[in-house]
């Protein structure tokens, strides 16, 4: 892997210095779509596992400015900024997912995945094929496994490892498969191939059960990332992403039903965390085809979103119902383009049973590039000309929206000449076509409560809060609580910090 140039990154054991390898990876600063990709500049990405307080130091070969920041803010993390900020000193003290920004500058970023040293591995007797690609570069050059297609496709009762200094240049599938993992510490690199020629969803399963996606790295892939499609029970955990090209979704999930997403790092060129109902095969208009998704999960997650939303249900909603999916414990260090919480009906699900609860958006950048409106919550249930006569859907008439919960949203900073709105939208459908025109569609019954912006309450009345005549029943509220945000999890109490014995761990 190519390593960043103008910084580097050491462990610090009182002031003996080791090296920890900082990787460039792609990242996109347009906030506009265009294809294959607009503007991209390079970024530094590390992962490493620790154990108890780390202190890093960060050289730079040029100055970058007095002060620093750490994200996510919750952690109160205060760098040591010296010579200009050529030496950057800090200290993490959990397992976590970190931006380091020198000069408070997200263009400078390094970004610093910190995993729990000593985690159990998984048990390898579930399985009746073990793969193991270890360290260096697989390609289907050198590998096997690797089809002329780039993919390495999983049967059921496998495992895949991708052991620490393993790259996988290709992309790993499985369709109709049962009881299949694949682990890492490795990385699945998508660099060498082109968004428009050859592009790869580097991991892409299609009518599955039983899955384990953990502790994986994705970097620069040519399309989404991890999409899980009509699967069934599955744990994505310490996943790792960054994206920077069209259609870069992060961790995208469609009709799935009892998924878990949790414990991840997921910085994105497109939605960062979705799902969607779709139909199968892709386009079937028989509705008997078309998939729900209900009993999904996304908790403690760390999100950077440069294009599109944080989290999103929809637009593409073909199929019955889209219910009891939850977002808790997720922060949004960077929201630079549309809303952090949306729901795009854009079919004829009946969406219901959504919940956001402890948000945090340390920097609400919303409605930068090519965004056109700075909405950080957006609900709504319209027709849409992109999406819902697409060969997704066929054409289907528009679902409702209700039953919607957003708790404990606390917005530490909104830029500087934005101002941020809640849209709620239903609809009277105005297509020509007898089958659809005059339809409505309400987004009903959803509770905003305890949702503070820099300080200020949103409540009833507020200038930033749209409605339409198609919407009942949507009130803000609070509870007199403390609004606080995401809870982020420390690997050890303090402590346990305190007690702790023996030499620094890292690898």
């Amino acid at each position: 892997m190519e390593r960043y140039e103008g910084a580097r990154l050491y462990v610090l054991d009182g002031e003996k210095e080791t090296e920890v390898p900082l990787l460039k990876v792609m990242v996109n600063d347009s906030h506009s779509w265009a294809m294959p990709q607009s503007s991209r500049v390079p970024s530094a990405f590390a992962r490493v596992k620790i154990r108890g307080r780390i202190t890093f130091r960060l050289r730079f070969d040029e100055a970058s400015g007095d002060s620093a920041r750490v994200l996510p803010s919750g952690w109160n993390i205060m760098p040591s900024v010296r010579d200009g900020g050529k030496v950057i000193d800090f200290t993490l003290y959990s397992a976590g997912a970190y931006s380091l920004e020198p000069g408070r500058d997200p263009l400078k970023a390094i970004m610093i995945v910190a995993d729990e040293y000593g985690e159990e591995p998984i048990d390898e007797s579930k399985y009746e094929n073990v793969i193991t690609l270890g360290p260096g570069v697989h390609t289907k050059e050198n590998n096997d496994l690797i089809g002329d297609n780039n993919k390495i496709v999983l049967e059921s009762n496998t495992l895949l490892k991708l052991e620490e200094g393993a790259v996988l240049q290709g992309a790993l599938t499985a369709n109709e498969a049962k009881n299949i993992a694949v682990v890492g510490p490795g990385i699945i690199d998508g660099s060498t191939f082109d968004r428009q020629k050859d592009a790869l969803v580097p991991l892409d399963f299609s009518s599955c059960e039983g899955v384990i996606i953990k502790d994986v790295t994705f970097l620069d892939p040519s399309a989404w990332v991890v999409n899980l499609y009509f699967t069934k029970d599955a744990i994505v955990d310490g996943v790792a992403i960054v994206s920077s090209r069209s259609n870069g979704d992060g961790i995208t999930l469609q009709s799935c039903e009892n998924v878990e997403v949790k414990d991840c790092f997921v910085r994105s060129y497109d939605d960062s965390l979705v799902c969607k109902n779709y139909a199968l095969p892709y386009g079937n208009p028989d509705r008997d085809s078309h998939g729900s998704s209900r009993n999904i999960h996304f908790h403690d997650i760390v999100i950077w979103t440069d294009l599109a939303q944080s989290t999103e249900i929809g637009f593409e909603t073909v199929g019955e119902e889209m219910e009891n999916i939850t977002f808790k414990d997720l922060t949004v260090v960077h929201a630079y383009h549309k809303p952090v919480v949306s729901i795009h009906n854009g079919n004829y699900a009946d969406i219901h049973d959504i919940s956001w609860e402890n948000i945090t958006v340390d920097d609400c950048s919303v409605g930068l590039g090519d965004a056109g409106k700075s909405h950080l919550v957006e609900m709504t249930a319209e027709y849409s000309a992109t999406w819902s006569e697409n060969p997704a859907s066929g054409g289907t008439e528009i679902g409702d929206v209700h039953d919607i919960e957003v708790r404990n949203l606390l917005v530490r900073s909104v830029r500087s000449g934005l101002s941020p709105t809640f849209n709620f939208a239903g609809s009277k459908d105005q297509r020509l076509d007898p089958e659809f025109k005059g339809q409505i569609a309400m987004v009903s019954d959803v509770l905003m409560e305890d949702i503070e912006l820099e300080g200020e309450m949103v409540l009833e009345g507020d200038s930033r809060i749209r409605k339409n005549e198609y919407t009942e029943n949507i009130s803000f509220a609070e509870t007199g609580e403390k609004v606080t945000g995401a809870t982020l999890r420390r690997s050890m109490s303090s402590e346990e910090l305190d007690a702790l014995e023996g030499p620094l761990l890292i690898e």
